[in-house]
């Protein structure tokens, strides 16, 4: 047995033995210390904590090493070294992750403290704390304080400014909100390259407070999840959130979870159901650099897990059918 294949055999017991960590006695008490104090290598390099992997982040960590692959592909092909990159509702950190092995500058803004907890324990872990910086609060349309709703759910990422989200049980916290201009002029760490902006429905607030931001001449790449569900709550939609976006003359791409292709769209194309999307400013040389980089990307991290390419086979056969 080579080298590779007693490596990819030592990841493929770690892998059986970090999923019986979802038992709840002592059998799985070793997988549950393997998963905390070990953790996963993602097929992009760093580690990441699982300490539940029945939860849906981690389970889709575990299975295939990645989360939104998308996303992923976009960050590496917009991000250089140096570059300074925002993520807004950071979670455990998988994008976070993905930007700091790029050597890229992150400021993490995640505001459950319990995540927030977890995000610092995988920033050490890949020792990354020179190249991110965790914000414990949330970003909207202005400073001050707002309530958090954290949603038990079997995936722990849909807490969210706006009440709504259907789950077991919702808990409400107090949490101190600030803005994208705000953190940039107290900051002074300057204008961000790329902003990824995931939280549940208040993405419309989120923007509104990045008005001085979007302005500048190296206004930045955002990439963004946002759908009808929540956001009609207070008012907003889809289209929107994103016509704020076709107003300042961003050019928009869908990012398809199931194909991973990226498809520009027009402002009656928008979605109602959640999707991520990037948006990059129509004057940007980045443009050129994502749609030329992107296939390429989204292939090489498809090819280094086979589930994640077989799936990618499967649908482009039923494409073709």
């Amino acid at each position: 047995m080579d080298a590779i294949s007693r490596l990819n055999l030592q990841q493929r017991l770690l892998q059986i033995l970090i999923k019986t960590g979802r038992y709840p006695s002592v059998v799985g008490l070793v997988g549950r210390l393997c998963g905390r104090y070990i953790g996963w290598r993602l097929i992009l390099g760093p580690r990441i904590i699982i300490d539940n992997p029945q939860e849906f982040i981690q389970s889709k960590l575990l299975n295939y090493g990645i989360y939104e692959p998308e996303v992923a592909a976009v960050l590496l092909t917009a991000l250089e070294p140096s570059d300074l990159f925002f993520d807004i509702g950071a979670n455990i950190g998988v994008h976070t992750l993905v930007a700091a092995s790029q050597k890229a500058y992150t400021h993490a803004f995640e505001p459950v403290p319990r995540l927030a907890r977890r995000l610092r324990q995988n920033i050490r872990l890949n020792r990354f704390d020179s190249l991110v910086s965790v914000f414990e609060v949330a970003l909207s349309k202005s400073e001050g304080q707002a309530t958090l709703y954290i949603a038990a759910r079997k995936d722990d990422g849909s807490h969210s400014l706006i009440e709504g989200v259907p789950a077991t049980s919702i808990k409400a916290i107090p949490v101190t909100t600030t803005t994208i201009d705000l953190h940039v002029k107290m900051s002074g760490c300057g204008v961000p390259s790329l902003i990824k902006i995931d939280v549940e429905g208040a993405e419309a607030w989120v923007l509104d407070g990045a008005c001085d931001t979007l302005a500048q001449p190296n206004r930045p790449v955002i990439v963004l999840e946002t759908g009808d569900r929540l956001a009609n709550r207070v008012g907003e939609s889809a289209k929107s959130v994103l016509q704020r976006l076709f107003n300042l003359e961003y050019r928009i791409f869908h990012l398809n979870a199931d194909t991973m292709r990226m498809s520009e769209i027009r402002p009656d194309e928008v979605l109602g159901s959640v999707a991520n999307y990037v948006a990059i400013p129509s004057e940007s040389e980045k443009v050129k650099k994502i749609l030329k980089e992107y296939p390429s990307v989204i292939n090489s991290i498809a090819n280094r897990c086979p589930l994640l390419s077989l799936c990618q086979q499967r649908i482009r056969f039923a494409s073709r059918v």
